[in-house]
């Protein structure tokens, strides 16, 4: 589940779900550089891309060839921050991070951000991508977000801040998804009121329910 409030009337970031064939499922999250016309073309060249990529390859192989891919159309030498991870029905999450803000993890245990990042797509035609994973817990969630988040300002000029998503994420933990995405919204929403923003504002979650139920 996500949301994406643009900063202008064309926006930069944008987010995709797959469904794989093997019952996982795929989540995407990526952030053109700009905005504006230019950026939306770009958008809607990575999410073709990433259409073409993620029912068989994985992260970083899908990561490698979306990059590849831009180089050969790139648009005013654009680039894009991307996030891409693949979620199993047993839990395991295996990720790769094209130069995006780390996303979290948050269950009983606590917020843990997923560390490991590449360059963006787009710029370097050897710029290496690799998978990492980890194993996720029934009621654990994943939050990706773009920097529009953590950087939103407010009329003082201070900025949202990871440490005040850590709050927010940890305080409607166990609420409803959609509950939970707007609970996110609505605080950077009402930290930013009044202060004019030059970000999109885009969040992604997905929450794991746990494996599925042994067959009779």
């Amino acid at each position: 589940m996500g949301a994406s409030l643009p900063a202008r009337s064309i926006g930069g970031d944008f987010f995709e779900y797959t469904d794989m064939d093997d019952g996982s499922i795929g989540v995407v999250l990526g952030d053109v550089a700009g905005k504006g016309p230019a950026a939306a073309l770009l958008t809607a060249k990575i999410q073709g891309l990433f259409t073409a990529q993620v029912a068989t390859n994985s992260p970083a192989a899908a990561m490698r060839q979306v990059n590849q891919g831009l180089l050969k159309r790139q648009v005013d030498a654009r680039y894009a921050t991307v996030f891409y991870a693949t979620l199993s029905p047993e839990g395991r999450l295996i990720y790769c991070n094209a130069g995006h803000n780390p996303p979290m993890v948050v269950g009983a245990s606590g917020v843990r951000t997923l560390d490991g990042s590449g360059m963006p797509v787009g710029l370097f035609s050897a710029a290496p991508y690799g998978d990492e994973q980890t194993m996720l817990e029934p009621g654990d969630v994943l939050v990706t977000f773009s920097d529009g988040v953590t950087e939103a300002l407010n009329t003082a000029g201070e900025e949202y801040s990871e440490a005040r998503l850590i709050e927010e994420v940890q305080k409607h933990r166990t609420a409803p998804l959609g509950d939970f995405l707007q609970a996110v919204i609505t605080s950077v929403q009402a930290f930013a009121a009044g202060a004019q923003q030059s970000d999109d504002v885009t969040v992604l979650v997905l929450r794991y329910l746990g494996p599925p139920a042994p067959r009779a």
